[in-house]
């Protein structure tokens, strides 16, 4: 499949609305904290599979939050609990939404998916969304 170099408004806004309920079916669900991380962990992998045929090169190499995306959900299948690296995506610790480096162990929370998810889709519609 050939890389994409846009989305749709309505395409991204659907992915987005998916998620949300998602999340909301977690909280009415009154689940322990075991489950939150699995769940939430799960949904990193969503998100980058709902998007990964994005153009690499239109991404960028700044450390943004779709790369760290990319990078949390490729750890988490290769793994499943420890963060890798991926140079090509410039990804800094220091800078990241969640501010994990290659090693640490990663145990989402619901506020730890919010925030990355946020900072996901609004780089996405910054660099993919048509106007």
């Amino acid at each position: 499949m050939p890389a994409q170099k846009s989305y749709s408004q309505d395409y991204i806004g659907g992915c987005r609305e998916r998620l949300w309920a998602q999340i909301a079916l977690y909280d009415e669900a009154d689940a322990d904290a075991v489950l939150e991380s699995v769940f939430f962990n799960n949904l990193v992998i969503v998100l980058e599979a709902t998007f990964m045929h994005r153009d690499r090169d239109q991404e960028g190499t700044n450390g943004n939050a779709l790369g760290e995306v990319r990078v949390l959900a490729a750890s988490l299948m290769d793994d499943g609990v420890t963060m890798g690296a991926d140079p090509s995506t410039g990804l800094d610790a220091e800078t990241s939404v969640l501010g994990l480096a290659p090693g640490d162990e990663i145990a989402l929370t619901e506020d730890d998916f919010v925030q990355l998810a946020d900072a996901f889709f609004s780089e996405l519609e910054r660099r993919y969304g048509e106007a």
